[in-house]
């Protein structure tokens, strides 16, 4: 199952409603950030739901405040200093009249909090 969430607690929370009511409700939700991983939270709970018992919620983004939730977040961390980096360094060629365009890889880290488990 795919939705857009437009990145928002409020558009994610209705999403995530939604599918937690159908028969066959995803067992994980993987979120486009944080935001809308605390939507996911919040949501399973008032469904009855334990995270990560019955649910695992991944978010990508990893800010500061998914250590302090309940339970603490399993985030994709993005190197966010180190891609603005790469932008800027790409803008600054391109403005000299450099070559700058294509693909270019930033690793990114897998934070293992308690949001995850296996399959119920």
């Amino acid at each position: 199952m795919v939705a857009t969430g437009g990145f928002s607690f409020r558009a994610a929370a209705e999403i995530i409603d939604v599918m937690l009511k159908d028969v066959q409700a995803p067992s994980a939700f993987i979120c486009d950030n944080d935001e809308m991983a605390f939507a996911a939270l919040h949501v399973a709970a008032s469904h009855g739901l334990s995270v990560p018992q019955d649910l695992s919620v991944i978010s990508f983004e990893d800010t500061p405040g998914v250590r302090f939730s309940v339970p603490p977040l399993t985030a994709v961390r993005q190197p966010t200093a180190a891609m603005i980096a790469k932008a800027c360094e790409r803008l600054i060629a391109l403005s000299r009249g450099e070559e700058a365009w294509g693909a270019f890889e930033i690793p990114y880290e897998l934070i293992m909090r308690d949001s995850t488990g296996p399959a119920p």
